[in-house]
């Protein structure tokens, strides 16, 4: 004979039994029908449900942006990828560059690194880099050239 889990003897759940009985003879069938469920998570499945989301439905998309939150708080700040991207491209010897180009980097990444500060890699949107452009006080030239450094800079860090 099989007996509901968590009743070590059959009086308990023949017990338990007759107490759900009197219950549902006493108040109807919905009296047992939310037995353990908290009011706050009822009326969080009643708020999802006015949109025609269900709780579980709410609490992916919560997760979702959980997720991202994360990734962005865990990616590595702008400076130190901007250290190794010249270390990187400075050091190559499979692809040598000229003195000139190394130093055009080196003064590239201290500029970014100056203007960007401690921001993590996945804050960095492709607004807030024209913004960042817009906003700096210089001529169209020197806004292309940062532009082209900042588009060499991410595609190395793909």
């Amino acid at each position: 004979m099989l007996f509901r889990s968590g009743f070590n003897n059959r009086e308990r759940a023949l017990r338990f039994a007759a107490e759900m009985a009197a219950k549902v003879a006493k108040s109807g069938v919905d009296s047992i029908s939310v037995v353990g469920v908290d009011p706050k998570v009822r009326a969080w499945r009643e708020q999802f449900a006015i949109y025609g989301k269900t709780l579980e439905e709410a609490v992916e998309v919560a997760l979702g942006v959980f997720q991202k939150e994360q990734a962005v708080r865990e990616s590595p700040h702008m400076a130190a990828l901007l250290s190794a991207w010249v270390d990187d491209k400075t050091s190559d010897t499979l692809k040598p560059l000229r003195e000139k180009s190394k130093k055009s980097i080196r003064n590239m990444a201290e500029t970014f690194k100056a203007d960007f500060g401690m921001a993590r890699i996945k804050e960095i949107t492709v607004e807030r880099v024209e913004q960042y452009l817009r906003d700096k006080p210089c001529s169209q030239q020197y806004k292309e050239n940062l532009r082209s450094y900042l588009s060499q800079f991410f595609n190395w860090c793909r």
